[in-house]
């Protein structure tokens, strides 16, 4: 497949993929909660990958366009193959996040260990970098003002307590972290803060404001860990936006000079994001790969069958050839970064040879399928559907419970995300561990642990109890960012 119709397909799969007619109307008609209803009902019965189990309701019961969409799509959403992936948001946030790389908020991603809320990452110029917050740090109460730090609601226990019980319970809700932390808006809060390896606590106090989210860290010192005869490179990446694309492209060819044997690609936080972005990290990871080996193909619904051609590699003058990667994963690790790892096991971790791919840390998300996004010209409104399903050259591309899925031919390291060191450092517990499996094949923590639906469930509750409620673009893609 030649250069520009590649293009043309990544711009039908991720950006604005259809154009609904305008009807002649005023724009307030035309934009009107009515017929974007009628637009969401219109696209879904044609393009949605499962349309046939699309369910029957009533538009008029639903004042609020996506919780139209939401019942439409009730069916596959209630058995994990479309867990809110279709969804609305405007061409504002689009254009905020996917082209500009902005997000509004106090720049950290958060994780939980228990009771306890950490700090997981940040991003520099943002209100949480000028705090002097950082990695491992705890936020122990969250308030409107400092005063109201000591009570009872405010302590974070509570907080993820209420935000994480059963439905039954009358102090249930979803919402109690995004409302303590004012998310999606502009908000001053006071917080309580145990920084790492203290024992006493400070209160300090931050305005949410827009910052951008440095989607390829530590490119001005890249990191590379040298293991006997092995240089082995490491290449972190948050998000798969446009501004992440230059930023690959100058880490690579700073890793290539410097004679990386090997890689480390950590994806811990990475929700997904453009699928052009995640053809040029291929790119510049399959340096040994034929223009005619296929990355991976597009499976539509019968309607639209061959919609879009195959994807395959096309090596850059800056591409690294790696002997051995491993990718670090968690459980937001989503789409994207999950189609990477699928489109090199043919390569890398071929059936009948060596396994020189692994996936270190836990097991990802389980998302196999895209959006293509479809507006109306005059209308700020945008609409992300599912429409398709990706598979490597294996055909493989079923893993709604994460990679690994049953019969995966790389290698598997359980490891901790353990917060208390910086990421890409040899102490660090998953990157220790991605290190000891390339230089010696050995996984000290045992393989990743088998899908269940009980560790399924536990999984989504403790991602429930402090992921937003309603969360922003910015959010859908980098799970548990703030």
């Amino acid at each position: 497949m030649n250069r520009s119709n590649r293009t043309a397909a990544l711009l039908l799969a991720v950006l604005a993929a259809g154009a609904l007619a305008g009807c002649g109307t005023s724009k307030a008609s035309e934009c009107s909660a009515g017929q974007e209803k009628a637009d969401i009902h219109s696209v879904a019965t044609d393009w949605y990958l499962w349309k046939d189990e699309l369910a029957t309701v009533d538009a008029g019961a639903f004042d609020d366009p996506s919780a139209y969409l939401d019942a439409l799509t009730a069916g596959p959403r209630a058995d994990q193959r479309d867990r809110h992936f279709s969804y609305l948001t405007t061409k504002a946030a689009s254009a905020a996040f996917f082209d500009e790389g902005e997000n509004l908020g106090y720049g950290f991603g958060l994780d939980t260990r228990g009771t306890q809320l950490l700090v997981a990452q940040t991003f520099p110029a943002s209100p949480v970098s000028a705090a002097g917050l950082s990695r491992g740090d705890e936020l122990v109460a969250i308030a409107a003002e400092v005063a109201g730090l000591g009570a009872a609601e405010a302590q974070v226990s509570e907080i993820l307590r209420r935000a994480s019980a059963p439905a039954t319970d009358p102090t249930a809700d979803r919402a109690a972290l995004s409302k303590a932390l004012g998310s999606g808006q502009v908000s001053t809060r006071a917080f309580r803060v145990k920084k790492l390896g203290a024992t006493a606590t400070v209160d300090l106090t931050m305005t949410s404001a827009i910052y951008r989210l440095d989607p390829v860290p530590g490119l001005a010192a890249p990191t590379v860990h040298t293991v006997g005869d092995r240089r082995i490179g490491y290449l972190p990446l948050r998000s798969f936006i446009t501004p992440a694309e230059a930023d690959l492209r100058t880490l690579a060819a700073s890793l290539k000079a410097a004679g990386v044997t090997d890689l480390i690609v950590d994806l811990r936080y990475n929700g997904g994001g453009l699928l052009r972005t995640a053809n040029v990290l291929l790119d510049l990871l399959g340096g040994a790969r034929a223009a005619s080996d296929l990355a991976y193909d597009w499976k539509f619904n019968a309607a639209h069958a061959g919609a879009v051609s195959p994807v395959y590699f096309a090596p850059e003058g800056g591409s690294l050839s790696p002997t051995r990667v491993a990718f670090i994963q968690r459980g937001g690790s989503a789409s994207a970064s999950e189609l990477v790892v699928n489109a090199l096991l043919p390569y890398l971790a071929p059936a009948a040879g060596p396994a020189n791919l692994a996936i270190i840390g836990d097991r990802s998300y389980g998302k196999p399928v895209g959006q293509m996004f479809f507006d109306r010209p005059n209308c700020d409104w945008l609409l992300a559907l599912i429409t398709f399903r990706l598979v490597n050259a294996d055909g493989i591309g079923e893993y709604y419970q994460g990679l690994p899925y049953t019969g995966f031919p790389g290698a598997t390291c359980l490891a901790a995300d353990d917060l208390d060191h910086p990421q890409g450092s040899a102490d660090e517990a998953s990157t220790r561990a991605a290190l000891d499996w390339i230089t010696g094949g050995t996984c000290a923590g045992g393989p990743i642990l088998p899908a269940t639906p009980a560790l399924a469930a536990r999984r989504r509750l403790e991602r429930d109890a402090f992921e937003a409620s309603a969360p922003t673009l910015a959010q859908r893609q980098i799970p548990g960012l703030y």
